[in-house]
């Protein structure tokens, strides 16, 4: 299979969805201080205040199917802006809510959308781009994600500070506009039924592409896979600030806590990266160990009330982000082909959807059902350990011939 070749415009579209991830999953991830000032401001509990990023994280998996489907109409371009365009409208509509029920609607509903869409086809033209360095392209783009996460929240206590919250939100809809400039930089195209080579990914030459994928249990395991990883990788995000302040630490330890998360975040998307691209790696296997550890520190974090512990949990948990993003992909790149990559990527996310609504409240419930942040955590781990023990099977039952996205089902891009 003949390498695919690079230009210029490569780089550019490494640096537009790295804005794109940024500012969308970058804000999405920082919730966990928006949790703090909409407990205050509204006073309505844990559980309920939890919904807030519960919809949101669940709308960005339920339109995921829809954003595919439609990019299919009317291209990967157009429907990026247009996720970037209601990611504005909701949160400025966020800056003049008078109670929560708005806010489940403008951030939960409406910017949760915009965010799913963009993500969507952040991942998708990343993926379709790519071939060989296609993990390390990723994972330099979706460190937007980690850098947005790293800065937002030390941005946005700032903010809070001088303008309140009202106003950060409006700054904050100001920044998502980039979003609509970022997916304007895309030319790349989905591949055409015609295009579909006959060594797609674990599929047969006399079968439809689409029904392989509907009948392939490998494909349904992976549903699962995600249920059960976003079920954890949500809710610690969403109660982790929550809990410092439950074991005492300050306001500003539990600012860094959330930014110590995106950093080390940044440092293991980067890594794992990496490591998927070497030949001798058995990306399978890579997904089990990396999905199993961050599981194992969800226990480690009620070990101990000190703020290093916290720190050490929380860096050995932000190893999921490159689990979810590299090494994931590349797995379900082995498992579909180009011709079913967006759909199938799409519907996938519903189910990370489904894990992200039920995370955060399930954890809520348990820490309210209990009267212990503990509880919530030994929920979250013994997740990501289903998690884990979800991809055995997938190792064991692998396609022997490794496939990638070949350059034949990517429409070539112009040299700039």
């Amino acid at each position: 299979m003949e390498t695919k070749r690079y230009s210029a415009y490569s780089f550019v579209l490494i640096l537009a969805m790295f804005v794109l991830f940024a500012l969308s999953s970058g804000i999405a991830y920082s919730f966990g201080l928006y949790h703090l000032i909409f407990l205050e401001v509204f006073q309505k509990g844990s559980t309920i205040t939890a919904w807030i990023s519960s919809i949101n994280m669940g709308m960005q998996g339920f339109v995921a199917p829809v954003a595919s489907l439609l990019s299919d109409r009317i291209g990967l371009k157009w429907t990026a802006m247009v996720g970037g365009f209601l990611s504005f409208v909701g949160l400025l509509v966020t800056a003049f809510a008078p109670n929560i029920h708005v806010v489940f609607f403008s951030i939960g509903i409406l910017t949760g959308i915009g965010f799913g869409i963009v993500y969507t086809m952040g991942t998708v033209v990343i993926a379709l781009h790519f071939d060989r360095w296609r993990p390390i392209a990723l994972a330099i783009a979706q460190s937007g994600l980690n850098v947005g996460s790293f800065v937002y929240p030390i941005f946005g206590e700032w903010i809070l500070g001088v303008y309140g919250w009202r106003g950060t939100m409006l700054v904050t809809s100001a920044l998502t506009l980039n979003m609509v400039a970022a997916g304007a930089v895309i030319r790349e195209k989905l591949p055409t039924q015609a295009e579909k080579s006959a060594d797609d990914a674990e599929s047969k030459p006399t079968q439809s592409g689409r029904r392989q994928m509907w009948t392939n249990w490998k494909y349904w395991l992976c549903h699962v896979l995600c249920f059960f990883m976003y079920f954890a990788l949500i809710s610690f995000t969403t109660h982790i600030a929550s809990y410092a302040q439950y074991l005492g630490h300050s306001d500003s330890n539990t600012v860094m806590l959330i930014s110590i998360q995106a950093l080390s975040g940044f440092i293991c998307r980067n890594g794992l990266s990496f490591v998927a691209s070497l030949q001798r790696t058995d990306i399978y296997w890579l997904l089990f160990v990396t999905t199993l550890v961050p599981g194992l520190c969800h226990f480690m974090v009620t070990f101990s009330d000190s703020f290093v512990m916290l720190c050490v949990s929380t860096m050995l948990h932000s190893i999921i982000y490159g689990t979810i993003g590299p090494v994931f992909i590349e797995v379900i790149c082995l498992i579909l082909g180009a011709e079913d990559f967006a759909l199938g990527y799409g519907c996938l996310e519903v189910s990370m959807a489904v894990g992200a609504l039920l995370g955060p409240p399930a954890s809520g419930f348990a820490y309210e059902g209990s009267g212990s942040y503990e509880t919530s955590f030994y929920v979250t781990g013994t997740s990501l350990i289903i998690a884990a023990f979800c991809t055995i099977p997938l190792a064991l039952n692998r396609n022997t011939q490794s496939t990638v996205i070949s350059e034949s089902e990517t429409k070539e891009v112009n040299n700039v």
